[in-house]
């Protein structure tokens, strides 16, 4: 609460709240008083979910053993342990992904995360065009979402989606980053106070998915016939799918 402060700044003011807590969520609102010392009614309230620090990270990036997979399919199933209160996933899949949590699609966005300066590519001064490889502010972007509602007590399941994008894309416009891969770290807190974390790493299964083809000049092409019944619900077959491989990632 920062009480009534007597300045007519109000954007990029610094914050001096207390430290800022991972994974937990935290609402706002304001008001304001004009020249005549009359207040105004207080705003909604909003909000926003605090990430990880960079070292805080402990998931692994996967990818699928076979390079040239477009659109891979990975999953992971997992139990609670007791009754979920919360359930928070942060998630990057690059270059795009959708996920799933026991078959239902989570969020409403598409093409994420962004596109940024992944890392540092070693044959931009082989193009027509040279380039210095040397960009500045590499970084990997990721998303957060508030799963609780799709959990639910036994077996659960968790699905992602990868897509090329700009990270691997499929012809000689852009030069790659390295294979699609995926890095997924799970907050489960319990009733009782506990928490536990489900993670990306070897125990994640890969499958190829109907999309045979995806560039981001020619587009998509979907074989429908080619479609993993139940991929991302529990009750999904285990036949097909193959171990993941962890890798470097960007």
């Amino acid at each position: 609460d920062s009480g009534k402060q007597e300045s007519a700044e109000s954007s990029l003011v610094p914050y001096a709240g207390a430290e800022l807590q991972e994974y937990k969520d935290y609402y706002w609102q304001v008001r304001t008083w004009n020249q005549d010392d009359k207040v105004s009614d207080w705003s909604q309230v909003a909000q926003w979910g605090m990430g990880l620090k960079n070292e805080d990270w402990t998931a692994k990036w996967i990818s699928s053993l076979k390079d040239g997979f477009e659109g891979p399919l990975f999953r992971k199933p997992f139990t609670p342990r007791g009754k979920v209160k919360q359930a928070k996933i942060l998630i990057c899949g690059l270059g795009f992904f959708e996920l799933y949590v026991n078959g239902e699609r989570i969020g409403d966005d598409y093409l994420v995360p962004n596109l940024s300066n992944y890392s540092k590519l070693t044959d931009l001064d082989t193009y027509p065009i040279s380039l210095d490889p040397n960009f500045r502010d590499y970084r990997v972007l990721y998303m957060g979402y508030d799963v609780t509602a799709q959990i639910v007590e036994g077996k659960n399941m968790l699905g992602v989606m990868l897509g090329n994008g700009w990270y691997h894309p499929g012809q000689r416009n852009s030069s790659t980053y390295g294979q699609s891969c995926l890095r997924c770290q799970m907050l489960l807190t319990y009733e009782n106070g506990d928490t536990e974390t489900i993670l990306s790493d070897g125990s994640w299964k890969v499958h190829a998915s109907p999309i045979v083809s995806a560039d981001v000049y020619k587009g998509e092409l979907y074989d429908a016939s080619l479609e993993v019944e139940d991929w991302c619900k529990p009750e999904g077959s285990e036949e097909g799918w193959k171990d993941v491989k962890v890798v470097a990632g960007p």
